[in-house]
């Protein structure tokens, strides 16, 4: 799958997260306090070393249409402090520095959090816009929106949590007079503190607790003091959502979307929260409502995928990862995802092909490898299917699914060639053990196993097992096998998809349990 972004749902670094209002407030505000200076300034002292320089990025800041322009702006501005100016002018050339650094990074980090997928080169336009910001505070330092940018910067995978929590409560203190910055450090402070969704311990338990009050607290401070904003509503249902109180989670998610009908992060949560609520009808409603109004959107299409996928409809599903597939042509584990639903839906020649695809970019992809192996099991190349399994077993040697696939093939095939009862025994007990002998189709394998290898009495034991564990999905196919192994006849099987039958309509597709010991669901 394609990569989904961080580890704590309740920050995310980039993508939908908007920062729109105080975007725009940063870009509306960057540098009006230096520009409020009379011109007249620079001409009384015009005698000053480094009034030239100074008037150029007056000049240059006037009519900046992009990132080279302010590149030139705070060179000029540095030219003009390193030659000299009086004291009135170095407060104006600071100023003028200060907020030209502060824009800068707020371009940068549009980058970042403002685009979705993020700009590939992230983590060097992260270091970049934080050495303007740093450098900004330097100079100013009750700058309280380069304060908040450090601070989600720095929240970022691989950023320092210590400088980002003392970023954040400089923030929170000089920004007390805007209520809209305000609110958003105090929602940015509560989404830095660390949380356990799964403690074990009581103490972990205990400081979980103590963390999900302090973070509801900074989320209630932020809404009270800026209700109109949507950020901190949204930013609670994430952490609800990271609880898996899905039903809190709906709630502010569509408040979010009273406030703002356009988000399209809070459709996209509250969509999955419907889903791990269980309502897939109304996750369904909100994702085509945002494939709708935004075609393409990778994080929408994965979901509608999952979600389609989860309901059988592989259709829907294949043709959603299709759309993916455009974004990332070459991702291995795409196709194979691609790959899996096809077999799902019995289509195992489609199947391979994909799975092909996706093993001439990672010729070790367990799930490729395992599921090609699946569907050659599908279409009676039985001997290709031992291939691939062998090859995904040095992948995963301890996978109960894949062991039970390869030894049930090497009990059962009608192929005196590839048949290996013992060797069948041996994958069979290593499945049994790793599933507690608790899985009645892999006891059925090892009954499968002994029986190949004429050890009868051994074979009816675990037959006898296998029944009694069974449910009614194989209870009749673990009795014909039974009934086989005491008339001291080995079982024999060989599954054959035809073309014909991959072609036909769906009713009309050979059963979904004709050869029960297959497991479809390789990951």
């Amino acid at each position: 799958m394609l990569p989904r972004g961080p580890a704590n749902p309740t920050n995310p670094p980039f993508g939908l997260h908007m920062e729109g209002c105080l975007m725009r407030h940063l870009l509306r505000t960057l540098t009006i306090t230096a520009l409020l200076f009379p011109l007249a300034v620079s001409v009384a002292h015009a005698q000053d070393k480094g009034q030239e320089a100074l008037d150029q990025a007056t000049d240059k800041k006037l009519t900046a249409e992009n990132l080279a322009d302010l590149n030139d702006v705070i060179r000029l501005c540095d030219q003009a402090l390193k030659q000299g100016l009086d004291e009135t002018n170095t407060q104006y050339a600071n100023n003028l520095l200060t907020g030209t650094l502060l824009q800068r990074a707020t371009v940068l980090t549009a980058a970042i959090f403002q685009q979705s997928p993020p700009d590939r080169r992230w983590p060097e336009l992260r270091g970049v816009a934080i050495q303007d910001l740093e450098r900004a505070i330097k100079i100013d330092p009750k700058l309280g929106e380069a304060h908040y940018l450090i601070a989600r910067l720095h929240s970022l995978p691989g950023g320092d949590q210590d400088r980002a929590r003392k970023a954040i409560e400089l923030a929170i203190e000089h920004t007390k007079k805007d209520k809209l910055a305000h609110a958003k450090s105090l929602t940015l402070r509560a989404n830095l503190i660390p949380f356990d969704p799964n403690p074990k311990t009581d103490e972990e338990k205990q400081a979980a607790e103590k963390a999900a009050t302090e973070r509801l607290a900074g989320y209630a401070a932020a809404i009270e003091i800026a209700p109109a904003d949507d950020e901190a509503v949204r930013s609670r249902g994430r952490f609800y959502l990271a609880q898996s109180k899905f039903k809190e989670a709906i709630e502010d998610f569509s408040k979010a979307l009273e406030l703002d009908k356009e988000n399209l992060e809070a459709r996209l949560l509250r969509a999955r929260a419907y889903q791990q609520d269980g309502d897939a009808k109304r996750a369904r409603e909100d994702l085509d409502a945002l494939l709708k109004n935004q075609p393409g959107l990778v994080a929408a299409l994965e979901l509608r995928a999952v979600l389609a996928a989860s309901n059988r409809e592989f259709k829907q599903a294949i043709a959603d990862f299709e759309e993916l597939l455009k974004v990332a042509p070459n991702n291995a584990e795409l196709l194979a995802q691609i790959g899996l639903l096809y077999q799902a839906s019995k289509k195992p020649r489609a199947a391979i092909e994909k799975f092909n695809a996706a093993l001439e970019h990672d010729n070790g992809l367990f799930a490729a490898l395992r599921g090609r192996a699946d569907a050659y099991l599908s279409i009676g190349k039985q001997a290709e299917a031992i291939a691939d399994y062998e090859q995904a077993l040095k992948v995963r040697p301890k996978e109960p699914g894949l062991l039970n696939n390869l030894a049930w093939v090497l009990a059962t095939s009608p192929d005196e060639k590839i048949r290996d009862g013992q060797r069948a025994i041996e994958l069979a007990k290593q499945g049994c053990e790793a599933t507690e002998y608790k899985e009645a189709h892999i006891l059925s394998t090892l009954a499968a196993g002994y029986a190949e290898s004429g050890e009868w009495d051994e074979a009816i034991k675990w037959s006898k097992k296998a029944v009694e564990l069974g449910g009614e999905a194989i209870d009749d196919q673990l009795k014909k096998e039974l009934a086989s192994y005491e008339q001291k006849k080995p079982w024999r099987e060989r599954q054959e998809i035809t073309e014909e039958q991959e072609n036909a309509p769906a009713e009309e597709k050979p059963n979904a349990n004709q050869t029960f010991k297959k497991d479809d669901d390789a990951k």
